[in-house]
């Protein structure tokens, strides 16, 4: 396949793609959009798939074959390359969300609640004032913890799994 080829590769009226070799083809629609495909079996599945690299001329021919061959050898390695490229987008996004703003964000939002399950609100006063200070040792070591957290998040040691189970990696 050469750039010519695809140039000059008008629209039918039916979808037909345009064989590169190694899965890659060049998917030409009956609209005229020109999308770079590669088909490949899933490595632990065995089920064919096909996955989009994007169209042309957007990417061209030598970035799709590039991205073709990086796609063959996380298959080599028995790795499926839709779900790493979705584990990237996905640690990528956690690591824009560990920032320090975001935890003291988080922390604000869930602080009220954190407040009043440690307070244990007694309608009372002087009772009341007794069990802040009885559970200020709670509060205490909920506070290192977080403080500990916090740390570890700047320095990326921390797994976020969903926003209630925070736990500590390397801890």
């Amino acid at each position: 396949m050469t750039d010519t080829q695809i140039k000059n590769a008008k629209p039918q009226s039916k979808d037909y793609p345009i064989y590169d070799g190694n899965g890659l083809l060049l998917l030409i629609k009956s609209t005229g959009a020109k999308i770079w495909q590669f088909r490949y079996y899933r490595p632990i599945t065995n089920n064919r798939t096909t996955v989009s690299f994007g169209s042309y001329p957007e990417v061209s021919l030598q970035q799709a074959r590039k991205q073709r061959d990086e796609a063959r050898e996380l298959i080599k390695q028995g790795v499926d390359p839709q779900h790493y490229k979705a584990e990237q987008e996905q640690r990528k996004q956690e690591a824009c969300s560990n920032t320090f703003y975001a935890m003291a964000e988080r922390w604000l939002k869930f602080k009220d609640v954190i407040e009043s399950a440690l307070s244990h609100v007694d309608k009372n006063a002087v009772r009341r004032a007794y069990n802040k200070a009885e559970y200020e040792r709670q509060k205490r070591i909920m506070l290192d913890w977080w403080g500990d957290f916090v740390e570890q998040a700047s320095q990326g040691n921390v797994s976020l799994s969903g926003t209630r189970n925070l736990k500590l990696v390397n801890h």
